[in-house]
C-alpha cells in the first residue's frame, strides 16, 4: 500500500508544481514526500516490519501529513481571498 500511496502523492506534487493554483514549494514538498513514501513502501516490502522499515515509513508518513495540512491551509486562504474579492 505504501508504494502506491507514495506514487499518488508524487503525481499530485508534480501537478501542483506545474499548476498556478498553489505555491510551487508545495509541489516540491509533495514530490519529496511521495518519493520518501514510495521508498519506505519498497523497504517495508523487502524487510517486513523491521526497524528500518517502520522508521522510514513513519517519517515519510509524517512528511505527507504535514504536506496535506499545508495544502489545506493554502486552499482555505485562496478561497477566503476569492470570497473577499467578490
Amino acid at each position: 500500500m505504501g508504494a502506491s500511496f507514495g506514487f499518488t502523492v508524487f503525481l499530485y506534487g508534480i501537478v501542483l508544481l506545474l499548476s498556478p493554483v498553489g505555491p510551487s514549494w508545495l509541489g516540491v514538498f509533495g514530490i519529496l514526500g511521495g518519493v520518501a513514501t514510495l521508498v519506505a513502501g519498497i523497504i517495508q516490502a523487502h524487510t517486513g516490519f523491521s526497524d528500518i522499515g517502520l522508521s522510514t515509513g513513519m517519517t515519510s508518513t509524517l512528511a505527507v501529513l504535514v504536506w496535506t495540512i499545508f495544502i489545506g491551509v493554502s486552499l482555505l486562504r485562496a478561497q477566503s481571498s476569492d470570497e473577499g474579492a467578490a
